[in-house]
């Protein structure tokens, strides 16, 4: 039965993409003949899908969430679409890839606000999703790493909102991050040997991404420049560690 009334959809969706949708590309026109054929209102596909547009194949790869919303909704499932019309997938293959962070969908998952979450964390770092979705999950964890070192008050606030809290089975009390301030975080990080620049720290979130490339900076001349570090960041140090360093050039204890 249900194979049946695929069918029986799918007539009728040629039917609209032919006569109605002609002038649009197909892809479009197969994704506006579902909507048209599902009876959705405007107002439920914009609250689903806000950024649904005439661009689907960007739409489908920047909007993964919205695509899922969409796929759900009953009025869709209903009709059983074919993943392979809409384009989510080729025949004989599975579904593309979907950005994905269990950190993040917890998050989105609680029903906090933006309003709540701004408050709560206001350098909560944003994902930035391209087609390369493996990539995008790394630098994302990256970037989610820096955050909860470099802003762990927010990261611990968080973690113990209620409504967060709400989907942790595990959770039986406060949970109490213990982790250097934001201004002492540089101690902890990680740069790479080549000299940091503001372009290389780009998660969605300014004030984070300044605060990620300041510790970062100082990390690196710790590690790479002690010279310039001290001249830098702790000038009244700088002449002690020049005589030690002058020292140990010379052999000396």
């Amino acid at each position: 039965m249900q194979k049946k009334y695929t069918t029986y959809f799918f007539v009728g969706l040629m039917w609209f993409s032919v006569n109605t949708f002609a002038a649009e590309n197909p892809l479009y026109s197969t994704w506006k003949s579902l909507i048209s054929f599902s009876k959705l209102s405007p107002e439920i596909v914009k609250k689903n899908c806000p950024h649904f547009n005439e661009n689907v194949q960007s739409w489908i790869t920047n909007y993964p969430s919205e695509v899922k919303a969409f796929l759900n909704l009953s009025a869709i499932k209903k009709l059983n679409p074919s993943l392979v019309d809409l384009g989510l997938k080729k025949e004989g293959e599975e579904a593309p890839k979907t950005f994905g962070n269990p950190f993040l969908k917890w998050v989105n998952g609680s029903g906090i606000s933006t309003a709540e979450l701004k408050s709560v964390a206001p350098h909560f770092p944003n994902p930035k999703i391209t087609t390369d979705i493996a990539t995008s999950e790394k630098q994302y964890e990256a970037v989610l790493a820096d955050w909860m070192v470099i802003y762990a008050k927010e990261y611990e606030t968080l973690i113990n909102h209620p409504k967060l809290v709400k989907n942790n089975k595990y959770y039986t009390s406060y949970l109490k991050i213990n982790s250097p301030v934001a201004d002492s975080s540089w101690k902890v990080l990680a740069p790479s040997k080549v000299q940091p620049t503001k372009e290389q720290f780009d998660s969605g979130n300014e004030a984070l991404d300044a605060k990620r490339f300041e510790q970062y900076t100082r990390a690196w001349y710790f590690r790479y420049n002690k010279v310039e570090y001290f001249r830098i960041y702790d000038p009244k140090n700088a002449e002690n560690y020049l005589k030690e360093l002058e020292r140990e050039n010379n052999g000396e204890k």
